[in-house]
């Protein structure tokens, strides 16, 4: 689910279906969710998240993802 949808305001689903999309793409790429490994929340002081890909991932790929878990939707 995505952030904005846990915070009960106002929300664009469109922009929500692209976050979803982007954690099938993940599961598809590296056949593992991103909360099964730990890699989705790693805490930074200001409370974002860090996404971790493996070192031979393709560079593209990890752009796209890396755009589509956005935490801001805009």
């Amino acid at each position: 689910m995505s952030p904005e949808l846990t915070t009960k305001k106002m929300y664009d689903p469109f922009k929500a279906d692209i976050w979803a999309f982007g954690i099938l793409l993940y599961w598809l790429v590296l056949g593992y969710f991103p909360q099964d490994n730990d890699s989705m929340r790693k805490k930074k002081p200001s409370s974002s998240f860090q996404l971790l890909f493996p070192k031979d991932m393709h560079p593209g790929i990890e752009y796209l993802i890396s755009k589509m878990l956005q935490e801001d939707p805009n």
